[in-house]
């Protein structure tokens, strides 16, 4: 599952696999041209419900 979504200039994907949440977060370019990305590994509470991990 992905979702993307672009705000502006910047743009978010959001991966699921399995119980983590790979968030990427599209921050601009560098004097190259290339894209600078800065990423984080969501990993929800076990306890938590799929709806709370939406909310979270």
């Amino acid at each position: 599952m992905a979702f993307k979504e672009v705000i502006g200039n910047i743009m978010i994907k959001i991966h699921k696999h399995e119980n983590t949440f790979r968030i990427r977060v599209f921050v601009g370019t560098d004097t190259n041209g290339k894209k600078i990305m800065k990423s984080t590994t969501f990993i929800p509470p076990v306890d938590a419900t799929p709806k709370k991990v939406i909310r979270l």
